[in-house]
């Protein structure tokens, strides 16, 4: 890695190989996309084939270093994220091929997870942690819609999909990040990309719940000019996913505090100052007043609590100052 005036510049193999693997990921979602884009539904082979061969060339180009390039680091870099996006690739392939077939949810994340897994083993970058995570948040996805029957039973999702989605959501990312930190070379990037995944899953649910449960209300008052508006079908699950936001950011916070990596800390902040108006938005908060005293409170409180550790006021009193002499 050379640096010119204090930049930190991209050795020209890696910018090569982004540029590839934009190319020929770019090459398997068209093929993806347009392979049964017609109405019967059938299996299109003069575009199926050509994602077929985008794929055959990510894994050519994630194999042939590891037998051909004798430098580990250039070696590392060209087989990394070749191989992380060829186990994307198979995985959308072999989905495709598959169609509607019973269980292609499993058998797509699972290869998608088997490969990464093994790429991670002969390489270990965060570039097989990204592929292996999308794996098993299909995998995820698809168990817990098993589990709870969401598809078949409208019920379990209407009245319980936010506290399902919200709960499930906080073990993975929980299990993820501490599994990640303790056996994985990559130590803290596991736990911070699934962070990122966490903080957007949480806040797309709560606003798609937030549409559903208005339509919810505004529909059912048609029926009657005297009917009393209905309440919000969601509003448990919209605490239960604050408390679980909360969950997280404490998790988030501490790691950092305990010498994890500075994305946590970043997770934090950033889940917050999203979630929580959010959430007081939808249980229908007439004056936020509350919400924010207490958000003013828990913040100054933290400040002084900060401010007097740094001048050594709660255990050892005041700090002397040193004599530099």
């Amino acid at each position: 890695m050379q640096t010119h005036a204090g930049v930190r510049r991209t050795p020209p193999d890696a910018a090569i190989v982004a540029f590839a693997v934009t190319a020929l990921l770019t090459a398997v979602s068209i093929s993806a996309l347009w392979s049964r884009a017609d109405d019967s539904g059938d299996l299109d082979w003069s575009v199926y084939l050509f994602g077929i061969v985008a794929t055959v060339a990510l894994l050519l180009g994630a194999l042939l270093p590891w037998r051909l390039v004798g430098d580990p680091e250039r070696r590392a870099t060209l087989m990394s994220w070749p191989g992380a996006a060829a186990a994307l690739a198979v995985g959308v392939m072999v989905g495709v091929g598959m169609d509607d077939a019973d269980n292609v949810v499993y058998v797509v994340g699972g290869l998608i997870v088997l490969i990464s897994v093994v790429g991670h083993l002969v390489v270990p970058r965060p570039a097989f942690v990204t592929s292996g995570l999308l794996g098993l948040l299909m995998l995820w996805a698809e168990g817990l819609g098993d589990v709870f029957d969401l598809e078949d039973d409208s019920n379990a999702m209407s009245d319980n999909g936010g506290m399902i989605l919200a709960t499930a959501l906080l073990v993975l990312t929980v299990l993820v990040t501490l599994l990640g930190r303790r056996f994985l070379p990559s130590g803290d990037f596991a736990g911070v990309l699934m962070g990122a995944f966490a903080v957007a899953i949480n806040l797309v649910t709560a606003a798609l719940l937030g549409v559903f449960g208005f339509l919810t209300m505004a529909f059912s008052g048609l029926g009657d000019e005297e009917e009393v508006a209905p309440d919000d079908v969601f509003t448990n699950d919209y605490w239960v996913m604050l408390i679980c936001g909360v969950v997280l950011i404490l998790f988030w916070l501490t790691l950092h505090a305990r010498g994890g990596h500075e994305g946590y800390r970043v997770l934090g902040l950033v889940l917050a100052p999203l979630q929580v108006p959010l959430i007081a938005f939808l249980v229908g908060a007439e004056h936020p007043s509350i919400w924010i005293a207490v958000a003013l409170v828990l913040g100054v409180a933290a400040l002084g609590v900060a401010l007097a550790s740094a001048l050594g006021l709660l255990r050892n009193g005041p700090r002397t100052p040193v004599d530099p002499s």
